[in-house]
């Protein structure tokens, strides 16, 4: 809390008083991350006129190789491993998961209306999509090194991500 304190130039004294201790500030952290990071995306590929351009929007923005990325990625996994020892953040987390899953159901979905994805079952896309975005996220930021997954082109990493998932037009 102190290295906290001293990087956000406040007392200990002023971050001890609303946070009780690491776990709950990084769960605040987590939680304005999603409200200023993540939800500028989803609102992003949500706007998209098809499904597959919507998932690849979310692609491309998720995986940008920046250090402001690289530092979402970082939190989202630390708080992977609080959620699992604290229920109530682990609840906080599949809430946000759910609100993940909708997001790539709806893209699914609608690419299946509109053409763009030939989608056989809708739930097993949508669930194996959410794997692989995150297994990519582990891979890439987990392993304290350089990685080529987020300096991979979006479209590459697009296909990567859903050639067995989807059969996709063949201009992908």
């Amino acid at each position: 809390m102190r290295e906290v304190a001293a990087a956000a130039d406040v007392s200990l004294g002023t971050l001890t008083y609303h946070f009780t201790g690491i776990d709950e500030l990084l769960a605040a952290v987590i939680q304005a991350e999603e409200t200023e990071f993540f939800q500028p995306i989803v609102d992003h590929a949500l706007a998209a006129e098809t499904g597959r351009d919507g998932l690849r929007r979310l692609v491309s923005r998720l995986f940008v190789d920046s250090e402001r990325t690289r530092e979402h990625w970082l939190l989202w996994l630390d708080f992977w491993t609080l959620a699992s020892h604290i229920p109530a953040y682990g609840r906080w987390q599949d809430r946000s998961y759910g609100a993940w899953r909708a997001t790539i159901a709806e893209l699914v979905d609608r690419g299946g209306r509109d053409g763009s994805l030939t989608v056989g079952d809708p739930h097993l896309a949508t669930t194996h999509f959410m794997v692989l975005v995150d297994g990519v996220a582990a891979q890439a930021y987990l392993t304290g090194r350089e990685s080529t997954v987020v300096t991979t082109p979006p479209d590459v990493l697009m296909w990567a991500l859903t050639s067995h998932l989807f059969q996709l037009p063949t201009d992908h």
